[in-house]
């Protein structure tokens, strides 16, 4: 998926996968009821906006690339929890609000928001 800057929606997705690219929900909501996929890319994939779990635990699969990091998401997360998966890297740009568990198999989460990570415990495999 290349840039699709798409503003004040309101969209729900079985499961979303990006190869580069940007997501933009602006003012609406971008619910995914499944995984989020980063493919390899030469370039950083970007989700922003409002990202809704849809009250599940969703798998953010990022694949390792030449772009570091792989998948960057300043979206507010809300409603559910995290599980990381993939080599690859993920980072944490906003103010999340999801409260449930953050669980890293492989790869890291970089968090540059002191909210970043809501009011989640976290745990690591």
């Amino acid at each position: 998926m290349g840039r699709e800057h798409r503003y004040n929606f309101f969209q729900e997705k079985s499961g979303l996968t990006l190869q580069g690219g940007e997501i933009n929900s602006g003012a609406g909501k971008l619910t995914i009821r499944s995984n989020l996929v980063a493919l390899s890319s030469s370039a950083t994939a970007y989700v922003s906006g409002r990202l809704d779990l849809d009250g599940r635990v969703c798998t953010i699969d990022v694949a390792d690339g030449p772009a570091n990091p792989e998948l960057v998401i300043s979206a507010v997360i809300t409603n559910g929890g995290i599980i990381k998966n993939g080599h690859g890297n993920v980072e944490f740009r906003g103010g999340n609000t999801y409260a449930g568990l953050t669980i890293i198999n492989d790869g890291f989460i970089m968090v540059r928001n002191p909210a970043g990570l809501g009011s989640t415990v976290v745990a690591g495999c």
